[in-house]
């Protein structure tokens, strides 16, 4: 079997990087709006987070900065000083994706939404429920058996342990048991 293999260049971003002082004076600002332990700012945790574990892709930049938000309101004003300064944004649930979400061709702030767990609302007679981005499929899981007081509820969609419910809309997961019952849209 033969397969045709392709020269990887570099990065053609990597030169071009956004100018720094934006990222320093984004920083400055997301520092006035967010707690201290909501911003990390180390360069190999940031380095950790641009490329997916199982990922072949080489590493030419990463985030500046990794945001850690605890509700809609942070990750608004977020995403508002981010679209002021240019920078883009790149979300991060549970860090499971094979499909390169996380990679950084434009470096920019990681969005981190581990701190966003929360169930907001539940409608058994409406077989819905509303969520935060951070909260993991499996802990969804157990906390429907916990609310179901008619019949028992699941989430039937299973792409694998670490995943949250914001990845997995993102990514339009499947996983093993989308035969059955169907894949994320």
């Amino acid at each position: 079997l033969v397969v045709p293999l392709l020269l990887m260049a570099k990065s053609p971003y990597a030169e071009a990087d956004i100018i720094q002082p934006k990222y320093e004076e984004l920083i400055l600002d997301l520092q006035k709006i967010l707690k201290e332990d909501q911003i990390d700012t180390d360069e190999e945790e940031c380095k950790i987070r641009s490329k997916p574990w199982s990922s072949y892709h080489r590493l030419y930049t990463f985030p500046r900065a990794i945001v850690f938000p605890e509700s809609t309101e942070e990750v608004s004003l977020i995403a508002k000083l981010c679209n002021s300064y240019g920078i883009p944004i790149i979300p991060f649930g549970g860090g499971t994706s094979i499909e390169g979400q996380t990679l950084t061709p434009y470096s920019g702030i990681s969005v981190d939404f581990s701190r966003m767990r929360n169930i907001i609302s539940f409608h058994e007679e409406d077989l819905d429920i509303t969520v935060q981005a951070g909260l993991g499929y499996i802990e969804l899981n157990e906390e429907l058996r916990k609310l179901s007081t008619k019949n028992p509820l699941w989430f039937p969609l299973d792409p694998g342990p670490g995943a949250t419910v914001g990845g997995m809309c993102a990514c339009r997961c499947s996983g093993s048991t989308a035969v059955r019952y169907g894949s994320m849209r």
